[in-house]
């Protein structure tokens, strides 16, 4: 607080006090608080949950929120959604700390970071009803959380339903039922799915009324009814699925191309939960395996050879890697300018 001639009449202190329950847990209006000064107020209590917003202008990999240097907002906030709501921009990010949340409908709408701040073993989203978690509308990226819904109900933990969003490193754990789905993707823009593991869906991955490129990486999906499903509506002329380097095992049926709109489905290099590759009638390959099942009605969009002879987890880290050739001549035949092919390279059985 300033007097009136413009000194420092009172320092704020906030102590020794339990604070959990609301939207906001502390806000700080005051023009002269600086952002950094909020972990002054937040250290000495008990805060819970603590989300905080961060700076994240400088694209920094780790940015801390016990950096006073990272703090974007003197604030501390109860809900992630009220994180969200007060986040300006894409040069913030909504760092939730440690907790159970019992949020649903969470909409992201803004180009921002929504992330746990010590990962998915210490972060869980739960509900025992049949709504949402996230929804995003926006080039946003959602990181670090485990989804654990108790109902079977027709809706999914995280819909996107525009713009480019990311999920990266999340855990979705299921009820083992018929009709919840982990992630729905109906945007109209590029999706990238990484590092994630998913278990215990109808549908792991469902993929529909989607026009962008849709990119599944590095993920462990198992034990869902459908792995991937790639639905009638799923992607549009000149975009592209890729579905690469994951391990898709343990489920009815790994991956449903039901007529997707991609030009092309690539799912190569996949771990399909035994090394003969992947079965079924259907299965784009000469020679079906005994690993999940693929369905591919229209098998001049899918391709999954070549398959990985084990886990991805098994390969050494040197035992596989993307290259580009500029030298190749398949490709360039039909065209009057030299065109390029990604060739993969790997460790294969």
């Amino acid at each position: 607080n300033n007097d009136a001639d413009g000194g420092n009449q009172a320092a704020l202190t906030l102590s020794g006090n339990q604070i959990q329950g609301s939207d906001v847990h502390i806000n700080v209006t005051d023009s002269d608080f600086d952002s950094d000064d909020i972990l002054s107020l937040i250290s000495p209590n008990t805060v819970t949950p603590d989300v905080r917003i961060l700076d994240n202008s400088e694209d920094v990999v780790d940015i801390s929120r016990t950096d006073e240097n990272d703090i974007a907002q003197a604030a501390a906030f109860g809900t992630i959604t009220a994180g969200v709501i007060a986040a300006d921009s894409a040069d913030e990010a909504v760092s939730a700390g440690p907790a159970t949340y019992q949020e649903t409908q969470i909409k992201v709408d803004k180009d921002i970071f929504v992330e746990s701040a010590e990962g998915p073993d210490a972060t869980t989203f739960t509900t025992d009803t049949d709504e949402f978690f996230f929804n995003v509308s926006s080039n946003a990226e959602i990181s670090g959380f485990t989804f654990s819904p108790t109902a079977d109900d027709d809706q999914a933990d995280v819909r996107l339903t525009s713009g480019a969003s990311n999920i990266v490193d999340n855990v979705f754990t299921g009820p083992n039922g018929e009709n919840r789905r982990a992630i729905a993707v109906s945007s109209d823009a590029s999706i990238e799915i990484i590092d994630n593991t998913v278990s215990g869906y109808a549908e792991g991955i469902d993929v529909n009324d989607a026009d962008g490129n849709l990119k599944v990486v590095r993920n462990t999906i198992s034990n869902n009814e459908v792995g991937v499903s790639l639905g009638s509506n799923a992607g549009s002329s000149g975009s592209d699925a890729e579905i690469n380097f994951n391990t898709i095992a343990g489920n009815t049926v790994g991956l449903n191309a039901d007529d997707p709109d991609f030009d092309n489905v690539n799912a190569t290099a996949v771990w399909w939960g035994d090394q003969s590759g992947p079965s079924g009638d259907d299965a784009p390959v000469a020679n079906p395996g005994v690993g999940d099942e693929v369905i591919d009605d229209f098998s001049d969009q899918v391709n999954v050879t070549p398959f990985l002879g084990s886990p991805l987890d098994t390969l050494p880290e040197s035992g596989y890697v993307i290259v580009t050739d500029q030298r190749d001549r398949i490709a360039s035949q039909d065209s009057d300018e030299q065109e390029t092919a990604e060739i993969l390279v790997a460790t294969l059985n």
